[in-house]
Formats: C-alpha cells, structure tokens, sequence
C-alpha cells in the first residue's frame, strides 16, 4: 500500500488542509489508514517509548473510537492533525 501517504513526519501549514483531503473519502477508507498509521506509531513506541509517541497513539485511537461513533469525519481527522502537529513543536 501506499504508506508515505499515511507517514505523519512533518505536516507543514501550507500542506495541511492538502494531508486532509487525502483523509476523505469514505469510512471505511478513512478507518483503514489510521489503523495501518496506529500500528506503524505502535511500532515506533515499541522501538523508542517517549510521552510524545504515547499521546500520538492516544490521539488516533481516539480518532478512530470518534468516527466508530460516526463523528464528522472532516473534522475528527483535521483535530488528529492539529493535536500531533502540536506535539512537534
């Protein structure tokens, strides 16, 4: 699959609302990549465990448990991005 796409890394202002776009679509898609991104942040952990990688992992299952709950999925995503772009500042 393409894995770049789901990569966190750094998310870049002007990208921001382009990586969003590329979360849309429908559920079932939008679910699929942030379960392959919470087992890729799962690995990193295991490999490096830090506060931060903890949170990050936090933050998408809480993402995930959100659109479960059929949250908007636009703004469910857009806040997951916010709240991990805040953690590499």
């Amino acid at each position: 699959a393409q894995m770049d796409d789901i990569k966190l890394g750094d998310v870049k202002t002007e990208s921001y609302f382009k990586e969003i776009k590329k979360w849309m679509g429908d559920k079932s898609e939008s679910l699929r990549k942030l379960n392959i991104m919470l087992h890729l942040e799962g690995y990193d952990f295991r490999q490096s465990p830090s506060s931060d990688s903890r949170l990050k992992l936090k933050i998408i299952e809480e993402t995930i448990s959100s659109l479960n709950k059929n949250a908007n999925r636009e703004l469910a995503i857009s806040n997951m991005f916010l709240k991990i772009g805040q953690l590499n500042h």
